[in-house]
């Protein structure tokens, strides 16, 4: 993409390119199905005569037969840039879905993240359909997706942030390492499982002596030579008894071969139950390691200059072996292990004990790389982070990376928007708390003015600020903050909790957060709108005072005037802002900019004798 071209239009383009190339190659591949066709019936018709009448000579079906190969060669590899090219388009397809706000439902919504008691992720809607986790998200592992949402729900020190911004704006600008990455593995957003490797990796050694492998190597051998011995005798006389020579003795000289099975079934039944688990065990977690192994050997191709991304270069190389040849190794002992269920493989496998040499091939691989498996996972996982962030980064150029200062709770914010709202649609905000200014805000307005958006505007911008990430916003300065939010709360029947009570406990959560080491930002929707005026009015005052001694600085929105009232208890630590509506043809319009001052007038009688009650 070049500095001038829009991601849409790059996206557009290599949509339209890739299709075009899809559609030609598919065409190339029925044609080559053709070829072939035509080649066997040529072969088919040459097979007469050069077998059976004489009129050719035989060796003339070398040419079809190699004219076959040859063409089927051209046609598996016309067939590999085929899929290719469909799951490069899909990928576009998908980029320009997202740029067009299209994208609900078509990746990973880490719903397995939700966490009802977290400070805030349910509050600003990280997981789930529809959530930030899904728009971000382009893990191919599941330790990925698992790295991705716990920077997203846990905020990292500036230092650490700092560095994985370097890291994200290095991958920002490396487009066709996201696409390799995407394109590996069957289909577009096919992942893998990494947990049950890392666990079975760390799982202790079962076969920790040697001398069972010798045995079962020695009793292979046996196996080998005594069916050997009794079977070159018995096809000789097979052939002479077809010849009408003696009689087959089928039995003759098996004794030796009996044998040797008796002792290879002893050894088998007292080993055997190890062997199986081992194989059992470790062909589990494997079945995705192709994938894997394509991500780590497409990483290992890379050179890198940001810090974050050199040490997780660097620790790709923690055995002093490729990881993606180590784990290849595993692959094909797995595929071996799988080829046992053949019934051919699974009788000759098992005179020479191949389960038992599997196993202990397994054994002495997870013993050599079972330790830097944590590492290369771990590596993979942090890297698919930061290349979700990248790809946001890629697709939304007009955001901007914000910059941590040390000292006191600090927001401030010109231009902020939430960053999965439209940008052409998105009504754009400056934000500003800082705890030697204003502390706090009030923010008053009507049902649907944007109180409860500017709070989720303000709150997913702070989590990408703190996971890394570039904010939808055209400047943004802050501290280190811990968020905590009481914005999407709910009652229980089942547990006997009313919302009033429920809300009551986040508080407690919310004040209990500011005694830890990070000033917290609070984001309070209609606090207290659960209880009477009287109770509501003091409960809130003195609620916000304690946030406000504890370090705190935030926002709470309200409908009730009296809650705006505060603020002149509190000096210049506090301001009250507001959103506007008006009546336009009979229903209520909105413009979602904010303003200084509390809200001078409601919209709920205008909307009730807007739908004809009188009132």
């Amino acid at each position: 993409m070049s500095a001038l071209e829009s991601p849409a239009v790059s996206y557009r383009k290599q949509f339209e390119s890739f299709e075009r190339l899809s559609t030609q190659l598919r065409q190339r591949s029925r044609r080559l199905s053709w070829v072939r066709l035509a080649i066997a019936a040529i072969a088919i018709a040459l097979a007469w005569p050069a077998l059976f009448s004489g009129l050719i000579g035989a060796r003339w079906l070398w040419l079809p037969a190699v004219g076959f190969v040859l063409v089927a060669l051209v046609h598996e590899g016309v067939e590999r840039r085929c899929r290719r090219a469909r799951r490069t388009t899909e990928y576009y397809r998908q980029g320009l879905d997202r740029l067009a706000g299209d994208w609900i439902g078509q990746g990973p919504d880490g719903a397995r993240f939700e966490d009802a008691d977290h400070p805030y992720a349910a509050d600003l809607d990280l997981f789930g359909r529809g959530s930030l986790f899904e728009h971000l998200c382009a893990a191919r592992t599941a330790g990925g997706e698992s790295r991705l949402a716990d920077w997203l729900q846990n905020a990292a020190e500036p230092v650490i942030v700092r560095d994985r911004q370097h890291a994200v704006a290095e991958l920002r600008d490396r487009p066709d390492l996201r696409l390799d990455l995407a394109l590996l593995g069957d289909r577009i957003g096919s992942t893998v499982d990494t947990g049950r490797l890392v666990k079975w990796a760390e799982t202790p050694a079962v076969l920790t002596t040697s001398w069972p492998c010798w045995i079962a190597t020695a009793l292979g051998i046996v196996n080998v030579a005594t069916f050997t011995a009794w079977l070159a005798p018995v096809l000789h006389q097979a052939v002479e008894a077809a010849q009408g020579g003696e009689v087959l003795e089928l039995f003759k000289g098996a004794g030796p071969f009996f044998v040797a099975l008796v002792v290879s079934g002893l050894f088998a039944a007292w080993h055997g139950a190890e062997t199986r688990r081992i194989l059992h065990d470790g062909d589990r977690p494997q079945h995705d390691l192709g994938l894997l192994a394509g991500v780590l050997e497409r990483l290992q191709q890379e050179r890198f200059k940001s810090a974050e991304l050199q040490r997780l270069a660097e620790a790709l190389r923690i055995a002093g072996v490729a990881p993606s040849r180590a784990i290849a190794q595993l692959t094909r002992i797995v595929q071996i292990e799988q080829s046992r269920h053949n019934a051919i493989f699974a009788a000759l496998g098992g005179m020479v004990f191949a389960a038992t040499h599997l196993a202990y091939a397994m054994e002495r691989w997870r013993a050599q790389y079972g330790r830097a498996v944590v590492v290369w996972v771990d590596a993979v996982a942090c890297f698919e982070a930061l290349s979700s962030l990248a790809r946001h980064a890629h697709e939304n150029p007009e955001d901007v990376f914000p910059v941590f200062e040390d000292g006191p709770a600090l927001l401030d914010a010109k231009g902020l928007a939430h960053p999965l709202l439209s940008i052409e649609t998105a009504v754009r905000n400056d934000v500003s708390i800082a705890r030697n200014a204003q502390r706090l805000w009030i923010v008053s307005g009507s049902n649907m003015a944007g109180k409860s958006t500017l709070l989720r505007t303000t709150g997913v911008n702070v989590v990408l600020a703190l996971a890394g990430a570039p904010v939808r916003a055209s400047a943004m300065r802050l501290s280190a903050l811990q968020i905590g939010a009481s914005m999407r709360i709910v009652d229980s029947l089942r547990d006997g909790t009313s919302h009033l009570y429920a809300e009551i406990k986040r508080l407690r959560c919310i004040v209990d957060l500011c005694k830890g080491s990070r000033p917290v930002l609070f984001l309070l929707d209609e606090l207290l709108h659960g209880t009477n005026s009287s109770d509501r009015r003091a409960g809130a005052a003195a609620i916000l005072r304690t946030l406000l001694d504890g370090g705190a600085i935030g926002m709470v929105t309200t409908h009730d005037l009296a809650l705006a009232k505060i603020v002149d208890e509190l000096g210049d630590a506090g301001a009250n802002v507001h959103f506007v509506d008006h009546m336009r043809d009979g229903e209520l319009a909105f413009d979602y900019t904010l303003r200084s001052g509390p809200v001078q007038k409601g919209n709920a009688l205008e909307l009730m004798r807007a739908i004809g009650l009188e009132v």
